[in-house]
């Protein structure tokens, strides 16, 4: 087991549970797609804001909650599916201490019970839509596909419940999901970002088959 920094654990993978996507194209992708929303970032936090480093596993999805560093852990989640080239859904997620840290910076305002207002809720969910996006952005300048998401919905739970509600809203369309995590590191904040993406089974074959490695 594998420890990424701020307590996410990584399970050791086999060959063969990787499967036919070759992962340093999509961390490549990843890369890309965090550099943009460290941009985005920058100027909705007004402080230079770098992605530190930026890592991607596969993993089934009995193991998310534990590669998240636990069922129990407090999680934001900000998820929507996509469709066009590419069909699935993509979450994006931020520890307890990012979201702390996106109030009080964006909206001047703490957490309270670990309840969201809806003000709060709201805030959260543009800064998860805007890092979404740009991920897919990456994503469909690499393969050439069209990539449109929906309108995301945004929970704040424990990482099991969090996962369930989304995979309730997303449908169950694989059995893996992609994780790609990346430090969000400013001249002041640091932020950690995970994305999470699930890809239909054709999706998959396509996506492989675009990055020349399927």
């Amino acid at each position: 087991m594998k420890m990424w920094q701020g307590g996410i654990k990584m399970p050791d993978l086999d060959v063969e549970s990787i499967g036919a996507i070759e992962i340093d194209a999509l961390t490549e992708a990843g890369n890309i797609g965090a550099g943009h929303a460290a941009t985005s970032l920058s100027k909705l936090l007004k402080e230079n804001v770098m992605n530190r480093s930026t890592r991607s596993l596969l993993v089934t999805l009995d193991k998310v909650p534990e590669a998240l560093g636990g069922a129990d852990r407090i999680l934001a989640g900000v998820y929507a599916t996509f469709s066009g080239g590419l069909q699935g859904g993509i979450l994006m997620l931020f520890p307890e201490e990012s979201v702390s840290t996106l109030l009080r910076v964006l909206g001047n305002c703490e957490l309270e019970d670990r309840r969201l207002t809806d003000f709060q809720e709201s805030m959260l969910s543009e800064v998860g839509n805007i890092c979404l996006c740009w991920y897919l952005s990456a994503i469909s300048k690499m393969t050439g596909l069209e990539l449109i998401p929906s309108v995301p919905a945004c929970a704040y739970d424990m990482a099991g419940a969090v996962l369930d509600l989304a995979l309730i809203q997303l449908g169950k369309v694989s059995d893996k999901a992609l994780l790609i995590l990346t430090d969000f590191q400013g001249e002041i904040n640091a932020i950690q970002g995970i994305f999470l993406m699930m890809l239909e089974p054709e999706s998959q074959k396509s996506l492989a088959a675009k990055l020349g490695v399927g």
